[in-house]
């Protein structure tokens, strides 16, 4: 299917994990060839950071209600709450553009992938499992288009394999790999293929309050991200940098 064939809600419901399993194999199929695709997929990605960020400063600093004012009181106080809300928007708004053009101008794939790491909830990936044929398969085809050998992904001695898929940032193709850890937290090894990289070891830091771990061997650069256990997503690190 050409990437004309789906709708904007459909690309939306297939990002939010709501997407049927037939539309989900049709569009996982097509992005290994559209990468208009990958790149309608990738704006529709938004990091949501500083939309959350800006509602908590709002309600944070939302005035207490007061037992009792004078209805000229009353009106007066719910004319400036009318024009501080409409300000509040605008001021949301601004965040937002902000975010976006920062964005444009120096996007980090990595932010994104945790953005969208972070719609992931311990259901999400509970029945999502396929044969060792299947997913020997996908990963044989998923590897051809980064150029790597995605195989020893499949097997972990502590993250249980749930599938594998392909994404899109700025064009390129993005291959995540979805796990889950003995506690059911849902966790993905991203990994995008960058010529011009320099190569670094494992960087532990927090991003959209999970655990991460991002890395690059001079041609690929990684992230693993999910959960609040910093020791088994260091530990897993390791093990996939000497791996792939």
């Amino acid at each position: 299917m050409s990437d004309q064939t789906f709708t904007d809600e459909e690309l939306t419901s297939y990002l939010d994990e709501e997407a049927s399993g037939a539309l989900r194999r049709e569009i996982d199929a097509a992005m290994l060839q559209d990468q208009h695709l990958r790149e309608r997929l990738a704006r529709l990605q938004i990091p949501r950071e500083d939309v959350l960020h800006a509602f908590e400063t709002l309600l944070g600093s939302a005035p207490d209600m007061e037992a009792f004012k004078s209805e000229k009181e009353r009106l007066s106080k719910a004319h400036r709450r009318i024009v501080a809300g409409l300000a509040a928007s605008l001021m949301i708004g601004v965040l937002l553009g902000a975010n976006l053009f920062r964005g444009t101008q120096e996007p980090d794939w990595r932010d994104y992938v945790a953005a969208y790491q972070a719609l992931y909830v311990n259901g999400t990936l509970a029945n999502a499992r396929t044969s060792e044929d299947n997913a020997q398969m996908v990963l044989a085809q998923l590897g051809k288009t980064i150029a790597l050998d995605l195989a020893p992904a499949m097997s972990d001695p502590v993250l249980d394999f749930r599938r594998a898929q392909i994404l899109g940032f700025e064009g390129q193709p993005l291959v995540q790999v979805a796990y889950l850890t003995p506690l059911g937290d849902p966790v993905a090894l991203c990994i995008i293929k960058t010529d011009a990289a320099q190569s670094f070891d494992i960087d532990l830091s927090k991003r959209e309050g999970m655990q991460s771990a991002a890395w690059s061997d001079g041609s690929h650069a990684y992230l693993l991200i999910g959960g609040e256990d910093a020791d088994l997503i260091s530990s897993a690190a390791q093990r996939f940098r000497d791996a792939l």
